[in-house]
């Protein structure tokens, strides 16, 4: 089948938690046990039991005590503060094509609260209609990732002023405020989430005599449903905003909740238009995720790692433009970009072939064109570094996963047990080299079919033993982060051992 998209959303800002593993064939998803699927899960464990992340869930109480309103509005205007950066503006068309797509409700962004009708003016003998304004900006008192919603009001000059709205002082609305840019994307999510989208218009007395007039302010109409006359509007369905007011905040911040686009094999990343794909990462970003990890083009990114790649496939290139779009697009929200990388992978051309090791259960791969880590330490390191420097003028990267089965492994003498000795060696020899072009990258390295079984000696306690000899040697570890599963149980030497 053509992987269907895996994705982590671990929500640590108010949602409950979610996890989509499948695949799709003719569009019918099943279960599917690939590397995308394990480093979901994978991160959805690590992160639940590791970093604490609690899983507060949308429920008909929540919904209740977040107050959403039974009325509609006809028009929401997305407020801007003046000069906004690439990041908020990008926010705010996301929110525009967000309720856009699900409602009847024109969205329209702005940078100017007194701007001249704030773009919409519906003239009736009785008045108009009320717009409301979500007003977006950051406070970096807030901390990292943090937001805040309040209720704000803001009178939005009009050639024909609502006479009800600037008795109050402006329209009603809701201020959303995030420490940073994740901040006020993980706030918009909230308010998105407990909106509805299926409201009684306000005033709908007026609506079979109304006009809409636009300016050149950014309108969002796209996959509406018909609005184009008074019936349509009367029949139509409208934003309904969440009533959730009030500040929340990761108990982790700028961990490690990330997505995977596993742009291999001709699946669904690597084949469906970029376009698709920007919206789904823009829709899941929504949900707390602060990651992207794509795959490193290169060796292991085609047939299933069957066949040996050359280093001038052509294929490489196309991969290398394509998760730089991403990891891009990624970085315009506040996602940080990343890679996935099998760290003892080769070329065709590899100059020191690994030596086979046991696999009982057939679960470990032995694919591709597998290098000896010991013996083939420069080569693994230099493809690596030559790959990952394709992304400094681009997106850059903070953060590295080095993945040490499916593909990877080698039972010489020098690597084996591989969990435990080359695989974390030749990973810290990677990431060495790759932190001289990104000091800040952080590190991940996974525990995938660790154990399976123990052949002379634990691949954990032999990596938890490089771990601890690296901090004593350099006073910290390599990695920032290990993430812990595997195909059955949960494995019982970090539950034994801690």
């Amino acid at each position: 089948g053509v992987d269907q998209p895996v994705l982590l959303p671990i929500d640590t800002l108010g949602v409950r938690s979610s996890l989509f593993l499948g695949t799709a064939a003719a569009g019918m998803p099943a279960v599917h046990w690939t590397r995308a699927g394990a480093l979901a899960l994978a991160t959805l464990i690590f992160a639940l039991l590791s970093l604490g992340v609690p899983t507060l869930g949308e429920t008909a109480e929540s919904r209740a005590q977040w107050g959403v309103q039974g009325v509609g509005y006809r028009t929401v205007v997305v407020q801007l503060a003046p000069s906004p950066d690439l990041g908020l503006r990008q926010v705010a068309q996301i929110v525009a094509r967000q309720i856009s797509q699900r409602c009847n409700t024109t969205v329209e962004i702005t940078s100017d609260s007194t701007d001249a009708a704030a773009t919409h003016t519906q003239q009736t003998a009785g008045g108009g209609d009320t717009p409301f304004v979500i007003v977006l900006g950051v406070d970096p008192t807030l901390g990292p990732e943090a937001f805040a919603l309040s209720n704000t009001s803001t009178l939005l000059r009009s050639p024909r002023p609502n006479a009800e709205t600037a008795a109050r002082g402006g329209s009603p609305g809701v201020a959303i405020t995030g420490g940073d840019t994740r901040g006020v994307l993980y706030g918009c999510g909230r308010l998105l989430r407990t909106s509805r989208y299926d409201g009684t218009m306000i005033n709908p007395s007026v609506l079979n005599t109304h006009k809409q007039t636009h300016t050149s302010h950014s309108s969002h109409t796209d996959n509406k449903r018909s609005n184009t006359n008074a019936t349509a509007g009367v029949n139509g369905t409208w934003f309904v905003p969440g009533g959730f007011r009030g500040t929340d905040r990761p108990r982790t911040a700028n961990g490690f909740r990330a997505m995977y686009f596993a742009t291999h094999y001709q699946n669904f990343y690597q084949e469906c238009p970029t376009s698709v794909l920007q919206q789904y990462l823009e829709d899941i970003a929504l949900w707390g995720v602060n990651t992207l990890i794509v795959e490193l083009p290169g060796p292991s990114s085609f047939d299933d790692g069957e066949t040996k790649v050359s280093r001038d496939d052509p294929q490489i290139a196309a991969l290398l433009n394509r998760t730089r779009t991403l990891l891009s697009v990624a970085r315009g929200i506040g996602v940080s970009p990343g890679v996935i990388v099998v760290p003892n992978q080769g070329y065709s051309d590899t100059p020191a072939p690994y030596t086979p090791f046991p696999d009982p259960q057939g679960v470990r791969g032995h694919l591709g064109a597998l290098t000896c880590a010991d013996k083939g330490r420069e080569y693994l390191v230099d493809i690596n570094e030559g790959l990952m420097k394709q992304y400094l003028n681009a997106s850059g990267l903070d953060w590295i996963v080095f993945w040490p089965y499916d593909e990877g492994g080698c039972g010489c003498s020098a690597d084996w047990p591989w969990g435990g000795k080359g695989f974390p060696r030749i990973s810290t020899q990677i990431l060495d080299t790759a932190r001289a072009s990104y000091p800040h990258l952080r590190a991940v390295a996974a525990t995938w079919c660790f154990d399976k079984p123990v052949v002379n000696g634990s691949e954990y306690a032999g990596l938890d033993g490089f771990i601890k000899a690296a901090k004593t040697s350099n006073g910290t570890s390599p990695f920032d982060f290990v993430m812990v599963d595997d195909h059955g149980d949960f494995p019982r030497w970090p539950l034994d051992q801690g």
